[in-house]
């Protein structure tokens, strides 16, 4: 019933929103100001209202009479209300989701657990503004908090927001719907996994495939257990996390599922007694996006490809040693003899029978000059990573080997190599193919910088800021008491910066954040960190600093540099702004020991800065 009420909401030209309020003047102001902005508006005056009406819907009607029958797309409620807040009325309404939620999952045992947390989406209006209050309704389970007075072109942007996210949540819904249907006789194993990286869906085949339960993993993030010894990502959570700079780390045999869907990933791979024997896997991990092209979900199919890869290895084997192969192959590809000590039989080297002409371009040798060459004569015992002990195990075991190495050897026309090793049979030898990944891991340099940068102003961006700021305790914590040195977090936030975006525009604002970062990052020394938070927030850490009043002198540093005019083009005419900054600074570790406390600290110290009369520096304490 609820699942009919949610698609039957969506449809409406017009959301419902139910204010809860005891208070009837407010709620006539909600009323017009929403009215005005094309919702419709019903009206409850307590919480326990709201809990009779949950409960009509989700469960058994009661018997109170509860005049509303169709499920509002948002509640918007008064956080201090008598008898039963808004907080509290909050916190037992997500109670009652939960028990639905699993009975849900109890009805559903071979499909996925469906949660309607998400469709209730709840704003708290109040007057209570400090921390903790919002705190307090975030954990009780709001959506959105908002104090008052409230400034209505925010709520309806915060309201819009919400209704796009509950349209999405809704989507998925469906789109889950069709997938526990279409996908649960399908006899391809498939894997879905949520944004939180938590089990959605795991069909009978993956079950078969895997020997692993669907009611074991169902709910959990548990899902690499059915690969892995040790926890680790799978394809699908790197896609959810967009982590593609670990992909190397985890996969060697990459490709991309389909060219019509390009952010699909697909990796091969080995995996030993996998439901009791070892099976080479074909992954293809692909995104699930709701109406709004947000990723809601990854989906993920296996196919047990081991008889085809044995197959394929013992072609591969026999077709390698002809030179046609060799010559129609974009790789370079080399055949070595092994060289064994003739009292011990151990090989000590191997030498090139045959290669192919990218080999000749890739050694900068011609195949005549390459032919009865030891590889020692290329590559020094040792070197690449270990890379000729991987060659001889390989022939040894008679299993193919694959890596990917950093190439130190001068001479090559490559920095970086993915490497296949292919024994042939009686340990005579190995082919190697080898291709030049330079360009991928360029690339994959690329976006790894890109995750820790901020693309407006070029400084580091939260990511890492947090992480250095992990690795400066964790350093400055392991020293004895004697030696440990101080370093200052700082927080850094704008004044007057809205203004200028509100009137200037846009633009003018990116403008200004540009020159903010380059000002600031001029005052720092060689060693510290400056970084945009997000917004018109930025923040620094100054290892080594020792003493508060050093910290509170680049404070003033920051403050000086920022009162300078600034000059921003509007409408291709420059225009000088002026803004200011409040600055709160903490020390590790007298005023923290935990990214967390000094964070928290030095915010602090900023919102008394700005207490204080703003475009001031304010040390904790």
């Amino acid at each position: 019933m609820l699942n009919t009420v949610f698609s039957q909401n969506f449809k409406n030209i017009k959301p419902l929103i139910l204010l809860v309020d005891d208070d009837e003047d407010e709620r006539q102001l909600h009323r017009f100001h929403l009215e005005t902005n094309g919702y419709r508006v019903t009206e409850m005056t307590s919480g326990a209202e709201v809990l009779a009406l949950v409960k009509d819907l989700l469960f058994e009607p009661s018997n109170d009479k509860v005049e509303i029958t169709e499920w509002p797309n948002l509640i918007i409620m008064d956080g201090l209300m008598p008898g039963l807040n808004g907080f509290e009325t909050c916190r037992r309404l997500r109670a009652l989701e939960q028990v639905f939620e699993a009975r849900s999952r109890n009805a559903l045992s071979e499909t996925s657990p469906r949660s309607y947390a998400g469709y209730t989406q709840i704003l708290i209006v109040s007057s209570l503004s400090d921390n903790d209050s919002v705190r307090e309704a975030l954990k009780a389970g709001a959506n959105e908090y908002i104090t008052k007075p409230v400034f209505w072109p925010l709520l309806n942007h915060r309201i819009q927001q919400i209704l796009e996210i509950q349209k999405g949540q809704q989507h998925l819904q469906e789109q889950s719907d069709f997938i526990n249907s279409l996908l649960q006789q399908s006899a391809v194993a498939t894997v879905v996994i949520d944004t939180g990286h938590k089990v959605i869906f795991w069909n009978r085949a993956a079950e078969e495939l895997t020997g692993v339960k669907a009611s074991t993993v169902l709910g959990t993030d548990n899902h690499w257990s059915a690969f892995y010894p040790q926890k680790r990502a799978t394809l699908g959570d790197i896609l959810i996390d967009e982590d593609y700079a670990s992909l190397a780390t985890y996969y060697s045999n990459l490709g991309t599922s389909s060219v019509l869907a390009p952010k699909a990933l697909q990796a091969e791979q080995w995996f030993q007694n996998m439901n009791g024997q070892d099976r080479y896997i074909l992954f293809n991990a692909g995104p699930i996006h709701n109406s709004a092209g947000e990723m809601v979900a990854a989906i993920t199919t296996l196919q047990d490809l081991t008889q085809r890869k044995l197959s394929e290895d013992a072609l591969y084997e026999s077709e390698v040693r002809f030179r046609g192969a060799m010559e129609g192959s974009l790789d370079a590809i080399f055949i070595l003899k092994p060289v064994r000590d003739p009292e011990t039989e151990n090989i000590i080297d191997l030498i090139f029978i045959d290669v192919n002409s990218f080999a000749e371009k890739l050694l900068s040798r011609t195949k005549a000059e390459l032919l009865g060459q030891r590889l020692f004569d290329f590559f020094s015992p040792g070197a690449e990573d270990g890379i000729f002990e991987k060659y001889v195990r390989a022939i040894k075991t008679g299993r193919t080997f694959e890596s990917e190495s950093k190439i130190i050897t001068p001479g090559l026309n490559a920095s970086w190599l993915k490497i296949q090793a292919v024994p042939l049979a009686g340990e005579r030898g190995l082919a190697v193919i080898c291709r030049d990944i330079t360009q991928t891991k360029k690339i994959e340099e690329t976006l790894t910088e890109q995750a820790h940068y901020d693309r407006l102003t070029g400084l580091p961006n939260r990511l890492h800021f947090e992480q250095h700021l992990e690795q400066y305790i964790a350093k400055t914590s392991s020293m004895t008491t004697s030696k440990m040195q101080v370093f200052a977090v700082g927080l850094i936030d704008l004044d007057g910066f809205k203004k200028v975006n509100d009137t200037l525009g846009h633009q003018a604002g990116d403008q200004l954040l540009i020159q903010v970062g380059q000002r600031i990052k001029e005052i720092v020394r060689l060693g510290d960190i400056v970084a945009r938070l997000g917004g018109d927030e930025f923040t620094f850490i100054l290892p080594g600093i020792q003493t508060a009043e050093n910290a509170y002198l680049i404070g003033q540093k920051f403050l000086e540099v920022l009162s300078k005019d600034f000059t921003v083009e509007v409408n291709s005419a420059p225009q000088t702004v002026k803004i200011g900054a409040s600055i709160g600074i903490s020390l590790f570790p007298t005023d923290g020991q935990t990214s967390y406390n000094l964070i928290k600290e030095a915010d602090q110290a900023m919102y008394q800065a700005k207490q204080a009369g703003k475009n001031r520096v304010k040390m904790v304490g």
